[in-house]
């Protein structure tokens, strides 16, 4: 594989690699940084040829969920504040959460990971039913389940921490 390829990988996909990583190192941004190398020295060291983009993002994508989990899924939680807190997702993309963005983050955090990588794959990488599948390896009628189940979840979470916020816990 050719320099000014793997630049283009990079570029292509450096913020979803670590938008995933951020999300299962519960925003350690060290960690997530750690991954986020390891990954692409991966597509260095293994000199991966693809098919089609498809395929790139679907290896990128299962490299950085199987590395997530061998080694930093056993990382504590990070306690999130009520104020905005500015996020970095990657070194050209800055923006600010609000309280709500905060408890939803908080929320996904706390998904175990088969249900963690479904809605990451499905609502921050736009990803369908059907391209999720085939990325990790599942039948689609499970991503569906998974994606619903994690959603319940999710509703569970959120109505937990409004009812503490309303309580005034923190």
């Amino acid at each position: 594989m050719e320099i000014n390829q793997i630049e283009d990988i990079v570029d292509q996909y450096d913020d979803m690699v670590y938008r995933i990583a951020l999300f299962h190192t519960g925003n350690n941004r060290e960690d997530a940084n750690d991954i986020f190398q390891d990954v692409f020295l991966t597509l260095i060291k293994k000199r991966m040829y693809f098919n089609s983009s498809e395929h790139c993002k679907a290896w990128l994508i299962r490299v950085t969920i199987n590395l997530c989990k061998k080694n930093y899924s056993q990382k504590k939680e990070i306690l999130l504040g009520d104020e905005e807190i500015e996020r970095t997702i990657s070194k050209n993309s800055t923006y600010k959460m609000s309280v709500e963005s905060e408890d939803l983050y908080e929320a996904i955090c706390k998904l175990p990971p088969k249900y963690k990588n479904i809605i990451i794959l499905f609502y921050f990488e736009n990803m369908t039913c059907k391209e999720i599948s085939r990325c990790i390896g599942i039948k689609e009628v499970s991503v569906r389940k998974r994606l619903s189940r994690a959603r319940g979840e999710l509703r569970m979470y959120m109505e937990e921490g409004r009812k503490r916020n309303e309580q005034g816990e923190y």
